[in-house]
């Protein structure tokens, strides 16, 4: 994950011992969550953010797009079985906006990933 090295600094600790993360840095980690694909659990381990403390800002930020008024954004993690190479029936994925993606070959998702990431940067 390309955060941690741009943003080395110190970070506080409370009483507890638990990490205090600045404003900035937790937006900068949600951001990279959000493009990363991994699951939280998984995103978690590779960063070293604690599990629960992400699942808090997670939380916390449905509830705040929630308020405003925008649908939060929903991963899922699909695995495709390369050695087949087409799916026998096409995959619809439902997108919001009254958008619908059909796949019906294994090079369509990753054009999908790329179509979604590039939506989210917008």
């Amino acid at each position: 994950m390309t955060f941690m090295a741009e943003q080395e600094q110190i970070l506080k600790t409370d009483t507890r011992g638990r990490v205090r993360y600045p404003a900035e840095r937790k937006a900068a980690i949600l951001k990279e969550f959000s493009n990363s694909g991994l699951s939280a659990y998984k995103f978690a381990a590779v960063t070293g953010v604690n599990y629960q403390t992400l699942a808090g800002w997670l939380a916390r930020m449905r509830k705040t797009a929630g308020k405003s008024g925008s649908a939060p954004v929903q991963w899922l993690e699909a695995v495709v079985d390369r050695s087949a190479g087409v799916v026998g029936k096409p995959v619809l994925i439902h997108l919001s906006g009254k958008v619908t993606a059909e796949l019906a070959h294994e090079v369509q998702i990753e054009l999908l990933v790329k179509l979604i990431r590039g939506l989210q940067a917008c």
